[in-house]
């Protein structure tokens, strides 16, 4: 389809499904992404550590609103559960998968993650602000936003963070945004990969074995 002298209406009310994403993949394969900017995904993104969120918020070309530790009271919810202390404990904090290997590493982790609580409630029946109160806030603490990316910057984003050595907890965030966009539109989820799937190589300095280092 020639779209030379035709409006935007028409050229968005005649462009059949195949042909759009057609030229969708000559574009990417030509490197002229600013098309891709006009859309854009609104996540959800609940129970991760405050860690894993600075992260995200690095990607600037993104608007973020996440769960404030001045209005809210961390744990409120869990608290009022009546779970147990170790339901409990887990229901408030994330615990790296590398702890799990050492049985007294966990348990050290665990009652500090405690005292921790127990203190941060204690500051507040004493009438300490919560924007003070969470001034001892561990990055582990659970934390939720809502994050809306285009979907160039979504590509940029995901060539980053699926590549195997970035850190596990951002790699599943992403892996997760990749199910999501996959939901809504297949062909698109196609374009979140890791770089080394891009260019061809692996161009980080350790490799995780996926593709070759580029060749010097």
């Amino acid at each position: 389809m020639s779209i030379t002298n035709k409006s935007i209406f028409d050229v968005y009310s005649e462009l059949k499904e195949d042909e759009a994403q057609d030229l969708v993949k000559r574009l990417y394969k030509m490197g002229h992404h600013t098309p891709f900017e006009h859309a854009s995904f609104t996540f959800g993104i609940e129970n991760i550590s405050r860690s894993c969120s600075h992260q995200l918020v690095r990607h600037r070309i993104a608007s973020f609103t996440q769960k404030s530790q001045r209005y809210t009271r961390f744990g409120a919810k869990a608290l009022a559960s009546g779970s147990d202390k170790r339901v409990e404990i887990e229901d408030l904090y994330v615990f790296p998968p590398s702890f799990q290997k050492h049985s007294s590493i966990l348990t050290k982790y665990r009652d500090y993650l405690e005292l921790g609580r127990r203190l941060y409630e204690d500051l507040l029946s004493k009438g300490v602000p919560a924007e003070d109160a969470r001034y001892i806030l561990p990055n582990s603490t659970h934390t939720s936003l809502v994050m809306t990316m285009n979907f160039r910057e979504l590509m940029h984003a995901s060539s980053l963070r699926l590549c195997q050595r970035a850190q596990w907890e951002i790699r599943s965030v992403f892996e997760e945004i990749k199910k999501r966009v996959f939901e809504v539109s297949p062909f698109l989820s196609e374009f979140l990969c890791p770089k080394c799937e891009i260019i061809g190589y692996c161009n980080e300095e350790k490799s995780c074995g996926r593709k070759p280092k580029k060749e010097s």
